[in-house]
């Protein structure tokens, strides 16, 4: 199998990397990384990867679900527990979000209290 093989594979089903030879190209970051942008979840076919912020990042972002693959340094990590937690907005955006609605006497936006919940 080629390296282009396993990209396109992997881009299409991020979980094809399970078929992938451990000494092939699962170990290829750029393969690693195409596949848990797709699904965040084929992280656990990747444990030499899973103290890689960078590839953690990308499958957290997609699945929070697959932090649970991470290493415990990384799991650890504020950028990947914000990303488990709050997904992929971005953090700027989220403080906006808080500040306009604390400013309009919201106490946040996220906050159901703010609604009379």
């Amino acid at each position: 199998m080629s390296k282009a093989a396993a990209l396109a594979a992997v881009s299409l089903d991020g979980m094809a990397l399970r078929d992938i030879p451990i000494f092939g190209f699962r170990d290829d970051k750029d393969v690693v990384l195409a596949a848990v942008t797709q699904n965040g979840m084929a992280l656990q076919f990747a444990p030499a990867f899973a103290s890689d912020l960078e590839v953690v990042a990308k499958a957290v972002a997609q699945n929070h679900e697959a932090l649970q693959f991470a290493s415990a340094e990384s799991q650890c990590h504020e950028d990947v527990a914000f990303l488990a937690v709050c997904g992929d907005s971005s953090r700027e955006e989220r403080r906006r979000s808080y500040a306009v609605g604390v400013w309009l006497g919201f106490g946040g936006l996220n906050k159901p209290s703010a609604f009379g919940w």
